[in-house]
């Protein structure tokens, strides 16, 4: 992605994880996932990349982005929570790029099509949390075999998808910080950020 051996991501997370990456010289993602909805595509995703990163050790990665995330507020932490975006700067080698619309279709557990008659197919499977266990083994295994798209960020482009990329790393090292460069955020309901917009 970049030309240079440096990629400069933008990493959010909770003051309290901020905190104990200094003292442990490391910032690494929380195991524990805690909507079990989500648990198994995380686990998913930590498999992918010790396939497709070197000397990764299969631990759940840190979701970072290339641009500063706008709206902070919203999404990225429980609502009440204190957090942090703050800039950091790591070697391409420990990173890989995903398509983030992509990803948010596997937290889903959804089918992740390219084509519009892969649409039409699973036009009545993608609706809601919960629908992915009632498929057949099979049909299980069509989505999920789809999910590798989202590492193919060019295809996921030309599909129609946003092209919006994220970033997954084990982790980050407390001197890849850019300490000059964060925000701190209280983040809000969802919903208050869909009554601002009506």
């Amino acid at each position: 992605m970049y030309m240079d051996a440096i990629a400069p991501l933008w990493v959010v997370g909770t003051e309290r994880e901020l905190h104990e990456a200094i003292v442990s010289r490391t910032l690494t993602a929380n195991q524990s996932v805690e909507d079990e909805h989500f648990r198994s595509a995380y686990e998913w995703l930590a498999d992918q990349l010790k396939r497709r990163l070197p000397g990764y050790t299969g631990k759940i990665p840190i979701l970072a982005w290339y641009e500063k995330p706008k709206n902070l507020e919203f999404g990225y932490l429980p609502p009440g929570t204190r957090g942090v975006c703050i800039k950091c700067q790591i070697p391409v080698e420990r990173v890989l790029s995903i398509n983030s619309e992509g990803w948010l279709t596997v937290l889903n557990q959804w089918h992740l099509p390219l084509a519009r008659d892969e649409l039409l197919i699973f036009e009545g499977i993608n609706v809601g949390i919960g629908s992915f266990d009632n498929l057949e083994p099979l049909q299980q295994q069509v989505v999920v075999d789809s999910w590798d798209r989202i590492f193919d960020v060019t295809a996921m482009k030309k599909a129609g998808y946003d092209p919006e990329l994220c970033a997954l790393v084990e982790k980050v090292e407390a001197s890849e910080f850019c300490w000059n460069e964060f925000t701190s955020f209280t983040a809000r309901p969802i919903e208050e950020a869909r009554m601002e917009l009506a």
